[in-house]
């Protein structure tokens, strides 16, 4: 798979790959093919000429599988317009290709953030985004070719430094101590990641401090159930250290195969941009704990594995299906994707499947 950037002469193939899209998800567009359809061509000539913007093509063999468009906006932002990809490549990684590219676009110009709307029917849209790094920015609008959908803006900040270097700590502090404040602070945007599960206690879906304190809980709470003897206060830094590298990498959806088509090379270069700012005896004490969780080769690392499946079981319960209805996903497909807690504990694997076959009979997963 390769990018094209879209440039004066290809206003034909533009407007035809551009129409393609409008016809096929006419709902995730501000436009319709009507509307463009009868576009002169000074329209596409203007798009794909202005230094303001940019136009991709993801291509292989020929054949075009997806593209976008990005705009800069006053205030540093690159708006991303005009996502496609072609119903035969979905599920490869073109959606987060072209995200890549527009960003790191984005950096050469000198700019600080990404911006995109979704509608909200868009489930697996938003969970893409939300994987590649993109958050709530707290505004909605309607659809401007549907007013009866919502849609929302989501940010992601691109080209940015270390969150210390907003308010530098003070001079003369202790080198040690300051790399390990640099760090303490960095990881303030775990807080900011949203995960897939919604909460039970709020309309909302957790991020991933909250699942990692959760986790903190459930080992502090069932680690009689474990199958082999665990250390619990190794396990316990076990769970809060395996999802810091979302920071950098963002969430992956459980559910979503497209998602994960590159999860491991993501998160294997946060895990050393982000554990590389501490100290180094304390930047290979975390790492190495994190490898641990990753490769479950201690009863402590597949007993925190087990915690990390279980939980989102009882939060998809609380919510009577939760991300089984967003993924639209079987029973067999959730009995699959869990097996792994049977590794850690056998009572809560067994305790896991009842709760799936319950949710099943009551019709919360297919």
């Amino acid at each position: 798979m390769e990018i094209t950037w879209l440039g004066a002469g290809d206003e034909e193939r533009y407007r035809e790959i551009r129409l393609r899209a409008l016809a096929d998800a006419p709902g995730a567009f501000g436009s319709t093919y009507e509307e463009e359809s009868a576009f002169s061509p000074d329209v596409w000539s203007s798009r794909l000429t202005s230094d303001k913007s940019v136009n991709l093509l993801a291509v292989e063999d020929g054949a075009t599988l997806g593209m976008t468009s990005a705009l800069i906006e006053d205030g540093g932002v690159a708006h991303i317009v005009g996502m496609w990809v072609a119903p035969e490549a979905r599920g490869r990684g073109v959606a987060r290709y072209l995200i890549d590219t527009v960003a790191g676009w984005a950096v050469d110009q000198g700019l600080r953030e990404l911006t995109l709307w979704v509608a909200e029917p868009n489930a697996p849209a938003r969970a893409l985004y939300e994987s590649c790094g993109f958050r709530p920015a707290g505004e909605r609008q309607p659809l401007p070719s549907d007013t009866s959908v919502m849609e929302d803006r989501l940010v992601r900040e691109v080209g940015s430094g270390l969150l210390a270097e907003r308010s530098p700590l003070p001079d003369g502090l202790d080198a040690r101590l300051a790399e390990q404040l640099t760090f303490v602070i960095e990881i303030d945007r775990l807080k900011a990641i949203l995960r897939q599960s919604p909460l039970a206690a709020a309309p909302r879906r957790e991020n991933d401090a909250e699942h990692s304190w959760h986790l903190a809980m459930m080992v502090l709470v069932l680690a009689e159930y474990a199958d082999e003897p665990i250390d619990v206060g190794h396990t316990l830094r076990l769970v809060l250290v395996h999802d810091l590298v979302e920071i950098y990498a963002g969430d992956t959806p459980l559910y979503d195969t497209a998602a994960g088509v590159d999860q491991r090379e993501r998160e294997l270069a946060a895990a050393d941009q982000l554990f590389a700012l501490l100290p180094d005896d304390q930047a290979g004490h975390l790492r190495a704990l994190w490898d641990e969780f990753e490769e479950r080769r201690t009863p402590e690392a597949r007993f925190a594995k087990a915690m990390d499946r279980f939980q989102p079981i009882l939060l998809n319960w609380m919510a009577r299906g939760g991300t089984w209805k967003t993924f639209d996903v079987t029973a067999d497909d959730v009995r699959a994707r869990k097996a792994v807690i049977g590794d850690g504990s056998g009572a809560l694997w067994k305790a896991a499947r009842q709760l799936i076959d319950e949710g099943q009979r009551r019709g919360w997963v297919r």
